[in-house]
């Protein structure tokens, strides 16, 4: 494993780069962390060379009092990390308000990625019911404010659908009270009120839309975000085994499946190169 630093938007980013092959970089959604993906490392770095970043304002990284995380500067940040880690066009998975930073690093930078794996984006404005969903969001915000950020992070973990046994351990809790609050009052929603711009990636960056086997069956607002997404940027989705969190709680699966749904992407613009 190797790591470092990296200065963006008067933040100093940590990243990490595993394995060989391939760039893919991993994104994860609010809250989320490089160590976030520390169970699919494994499954991945045979076959990529994997760069994780913490982004702005949590654990390792800094830039919390700036309260700059829009998404043209959560943009210029993968920029920053992809540069420092010597990474030219990889894949980009993003999961959740991760897939909203990556459909808008794609959209302000198309020639550095070589496609888009955007899982169960939480990009609720494309459904039929966004006020509700979106009011939903607000509410857990406001939560925070009223009760801190254990009981929002419970309301949303209880929203989640799961395939695993929710227990509190000291490391989320310890992660919720240092992150938490910041989360809450400026990270979470430009990602939720995120809408791609499909002008810029139906035509140039090759998207795949994943969605777990699990989350599809129950009624969760970042899996109906993948249809509406389908027909608005023409691209393919896949299903994949697990929830929301499988990355997390069920990486022996996760891991493999997002790998295949990679290797497909590069083989598509393989073949689109030569034809």
């Amino acid at each position: 494993m190797g790591s470092g630093r990296v200065t963006a938007g008067g933040a100093e980013l940590y990243y990490e780069t595993h394995g060989a092959g391939p760039d893919m970089l991993l994104i994860a959604g609010a809250g989320g962390t490089a160590a976030s993906f520390t169970g699919v490392v494994p499954f991945l770095a045979e076959r990529f060379r994997l760069i994780t970043y913490d982004r702005r304002g949590l654990n390792r990284s800094t830039g919390r009092d700036s309260h700059s995380g829009t998404m043209r500067q959560q943009a210029a940040d993968v920029l920053a990390v992809l540069d420092a880690a010597g990474a030219e066009r990889p894949i980009v998975f993003g999961t959740c308000g991760g897939a909203s930073v990556g459909f808008e690093f794609c959209a302000r930078y198309p020639d550095r990625v070589r496609g888009l794996v955007a899982h169960e984006p939480i990009t609720v404005r494309v459904l039929d019911d966004a006020a509700a969903q979106l009011r939903f969001f607000r509410q857990m915000c406001e939560e925070n404010v009223r009760e801190g950020p254990m009981p929002a992070m419970m309301r949303w973990m209880t929203y989640m659908g799961r395939d695993f046994e929710l227990k509190i351990r000291p490391a989320f809790r310890e992660r919720t009270l240092a992150d938490g609050d910041f989360v809450f009052r400026h990270d979470l929603m430009p990602m939720v009120e995120y809408l791609p711009d499909a002008s810029v990636l139906a035509d140039r960056v090759p998207v795949t839309l994943a969605v777990g086997e699990g989350s599809r069956k129950g009624d969760y607002s970042y899996a109906r975000t993948v249809l509406p997404l389908a027909r608005m940027l023409g691209c393919e989705v896949a299903e994949i085994p697990g929830h929301h969190t499988s990355y997390i709680y069920r990486p022996e699966v996760f891991g493999p499946a997002l790998g295949e749904q990679a290797l497909s992407l590069i083989g598509r613009l393989a073949k689109a190169t030569n034809e």
